[in-house]
């Protein structure tokens, strides 16, 4: 497998890229959550870029599909991505449950 994260150049681009990715996970995840604790049932999915430097434990929680949005994705990961400093590439994606 290749290195995930051959698209970061230098240490500060590293931290800038998981501090932007936390906070815009985080975003989305609260929003989301605030919909379902408000009656909106809601469910989540990982998702990955789909190439041959996705991680075995991304890949696993990918192919989990679309999950609760208060359950543990495959990797033990409660969270959204990253799901690794070192240039994780993944997002959550968030829907309304199906009835």
């Amino acid at each position: 497998m290749g290195k995930p994260q051959a698209h970061i150049q230098t240490r500060a681009h590293l931290i800038a890229v998981t501090e932007a990715a936390e906070a815009y996970e985080e975003g989305s995840r609260l929003t989301a959550k605030e919909l379902n604790d408000n009656g909106l049932p809601m469910e989540m999915a990982w998702s990955d870029v789909g190439d041959k430097r996705v991680s075995d434990g991304c890949l696993a929680n990918s192919d989990a599909g679309w999950i609760d949005i208060d359950a543990p994705f495959p990797s033990g990961h409660m969270h959204a991505p990253p799901r690794f400093p070192p240039g994780c590439r993944c997002t959550v994606k968030y829907r309304r449950k199906k009835a």
